[in-house]
């Protein structure tokens, strides 16, 4: 078998994923994150509303959820901007529309210098 035809773990449980999308809670295979999409909602609007009426400005942290799209969501909803935690942290939100990042912890080395660079410039690779 070539290298190329050998499966990784990786795409072993994107397939599974995938395939218990849409079923009920009770018939998927666990362990698994679940998303309560409702109640996602609810919390992203209760937390800026908070905020809102106490003149805080929010800016959260993404590692607890490391998605573009709740990102977003949370951008839409009011927050100043998102936090992340490094460079290419920062390279997926931006290409997800963030405009305001900011990286919580100092990049170390001339790679990361130039990628944030590059990014604040205008052109993320």
């Amino acid at each position: 078998m070539s290298a190329a035809a050998i499966r990784t773990g990786a795409d072993r449980t994107l397939e599974l994923l995938a395939g218990q999308v849409g079923r009920p809670l009770s018939e998927v295979e666990t362990p698994v994150a679940v998303v309560d999409l409702d109640r996602l909602e609810t919390n992203l609007q209760d937390l800026q509303s908070y905020v809102d009426a106490h003149r805080i400005a929010l800016w959260p942290h993404t590692k607890t959820h490391k998605s573009p799209e709740i990102g977003r969501r949370q951008l839409e909803l009011g927050a100043g901007g998102l936090t992340v935690a490094k460079t290419g942290e920062a390279e997926v939100f931006r290409e997800a529309g963030a405009q305001r990042i900011l990286v919580h912890y100092p990049p170390l080395g001339t790679d990361k210098w130039e990628r944030l660079a590059r990014m604040v410039a205008g052109g993320v690779e």
